[in-house]
């Protein structure tokens, strides 16, 4: 099936540490003499086990969990995907709830960052030459990670937007995109009120109003060009 649709050649073959000893053996002793063809594959990414702390993820005996299972907790596929760069893919990755946690703060984080940095229309090379040499080193995430934590931290680095969105297309966490929100009309009454409050300077309603407007989960942030809203 891989020869079929790759050719008799191809660069790159992925499996788990499982296959390393014989189904993966068996295929290059098979396609290299069927094809006469050396190395039949370039090279070979074998995947650690993800684990839970007490072993092996066991379908049979209950303990696995699903994306869907991680939904239900108030998790997104991208925290899991964040969450599965900060370890290397040679290297066996044992799972927590703690640890995804942990996760998925950092990514919320970085996402808050990122959507907040404006775009200068310029590209940082010194920090994707950095970013290349991590990747081009065995699809070392985690370091390619702290690369792009480096620029975000480092205020006098230019061209961030353009580094970032290149970055992602790698790691593939939309970290520039913006989440539309939708904002109940209740909110959207206390913004009014707050913005006239505002407009006549009477600063404690201004406050206390933004106090209410929490209680229905949004957060709010007054810049030059108004007033911005988060879901908290």
């Amino acid at each position: 099936m891989s020869s079929k649709y790759l050719g008799k050649q191809f660069d790159i073959h992925t499996g788990g540490i499982d296959h390393i000893p014989i189904h993966h053996t068996n295929e290059i002793a098979q396609s290299e003499c069927a094809f006469g063809t050396k190395p039949w594959v370039k090279y070979w990414m074998h995947g650690a086990f993800l684990e839970l702390k007490d072993g092996k993820m066991s379908k049979s005996e209950g303990k696995i969990w699903t994306i869907t299972d991680l939904e239900k907790k108030g998790l997104s596929p991208l925290d899991y995907r964040y969450y599965c760069l900060l370890t290397h893919y040679r290297k066996r990755m044992i799972f927590s709830f703690e640890g995804i946690e942990a996760a998925k703060s950092a990514h919320e984080r970085l996402k808050t960052i990122c959507t907040e940095i404006k775009d200068d229309g310029r590209e940082n090379e010194k920090y994707l030459e950095e970013f290349k040499q991590k990747i081009d080193d065995d699809l070392n995430m985690p370091e390619a990670i702290q690369i792009l934590w480096k620029l975000i931290k480092d205020k006098n680095a230019k061209g961030k937007y353009q580094t970032i969105k290149k970055m992602d297309e790698v790691f593939g966490l939309k970290l520039l995109k913006k989440e539309e929100i939708k904002i109940p009309k209740e909110v959207q009454y206390l913004l009014e009120k707050r913005k006239i409050a505002r407009e006549n300077k009477d600063w404690n309603k201004s406050d206390e109003l933004r106090d209410e407007i929490k209680e229905f989960g949004f957060e709010v942030k007054d810049t030059k060009e108004g007033a911005e809203i988060k879901k908290i």
